[in-house]
């Protein structure tokens, strides 16, 4: 198991609570938040602006409320999400 932890990408957090779950993750590195209530989640992801959320590897959420979630989604604008792998949603 402390191989998976430190090789893999699996984590276990809880926004609500930050002192449940696996809070330092070794192997997301090159992640990057910025602004008021972010997350980024995972290698490489960007989450900028307002309640966004970039939740994997190579994701990037920016604007307010966004959603990017799977492998290399780009959220941009105001409540949108994207979902798939390498989609992208704007508005």
């Amino acid at each position: 198991m402390i191989l998976l932890f430190e090789y893999d990408d699996n984590a276990l957090y809880c926004p609500r609570n930050p002192t449940i779950g696996n809070v330092v993750i070794h192997n997301f590195y090159a992640n990057h938040a910025e602004g008021g209530s972010v997350k980024a989640i995972g290698k490489y992801a960007h989450a900028e602006g307002r309640n966004t959320i970039a939740d994997n590897r190579y994701t990037h959420a920016e604007g307010d409320s966004t959603f990017a979630g799977k492998m290399a989604a780009h959220a941009e604008g105001q409540e949108t999400s994207a979902y798939g792998y390498y989609s992208h949603a704007e508005g």
